[in-house]
């Protein structure tokens, strides 16, 4: 009788807990959506797929330095909001300023909100582990998931185009990839599409339509030849974390 009264009351803990942790992140990312409006109000109601030259000319119309930060605000919230695509934002950077300008400030904002996301997703999900511990359903479902290669998923999920790889972070996190490891997998592959969007939107804007089909289909190629050879990148990422 005293077991279930205490296996009751370590379940209601538990999830009391997750509640108060959902509830947490839900907060963050509403205050980033809010000061996101308050700081570019009517840039909301546009952000969005297919929309990249109303986005470009909402940019363009805060000035240079000012552009720059919405930019970096954009892809933080991309990431945050875990499902929200990347893709418009580097395309409408590029149609604003030179390709190579747009990569830099994109793929910067990019990296720094993933590596801040898990940092966040990282300290929380030991939190999160050590409470669900004593559910052996739980252990045996971390196992599984600590079995596949967290880094070859972070590498292809940030190079396949239509992923949403604002689930990276949390994922690395939560199957407790290194930091180290995280930041290898997303620099050496992330850079990429983030590269590819900002030439397109480059070009775009130019008509060159022709010249933009062939980048998205170099991606698409890299995509296949990187999947293709899985294996060897998983031992490629494992002897440089092993360094």
């Amino acid at each position: 009788m005293l077991d279930r009264k205490e296996t009751s009351s370590k379940t209601i803990a538990t999830r009391t807990y997750l509640i108060l942790l959902v509830t947490i992140c839900v907060l963050l990312a509403v205050l980033t959506v809010l000061i996101f409006i308050n700081l570019f109000p009517g840039l909301i109601e546009i952000f969005k797929p297919h929309n990249e030259k109303a986005i470009a000319e909402y940019i363009t119309s805060q000035g240079r330095w000012k552009g720059y930060f919405c930019i970096s605000l954009m892809n933080a919230i991309q990431v945050v909001s875990i499902f929200l695509s990347g893709n418009v934002i580097y395309v409408a950077s590029g149609m604003i300023y030179h390709w190579f300008e747009a990569f830099i400030v994109c793929w910067s904002a990019f990296l720094g909100a993933n590596f801040a996301v898990y940092l966040f997703a990282r300290t929380i999900g030991k939190a999160f582990e050590a409470r669900l511990a004593e559910n052996g359903r739980f252990e045996k479902i971390m196992d599984k998931v600590k079995a596949a290669n967290p880094g070859v998923i972070v590498f292809l999920a940030n190079l396949l185009p239509g992923i949403p790889n604002g689930l990276c972070p949390y994922l690395a996190a939560f199957m407790g990839l290194k930091f180290k490891d995280f930041a290898l997998a997303l620099i050496l592959s992330s850079w990429l599409q983030v590269l590819l969007y900002c030439i397109i939107g480059h070009v775009l804007i130019r008509g060159g339509y022709v010249l933009s089909g062939a980048i998205a289909l170099i991606e698409y190629v890299a995509c296949v030849i990187m999947y293709a050879n899985r294996d060897r990148l998983g031992k490629f990422l494992d002897k440089q974390s092993r360094r």
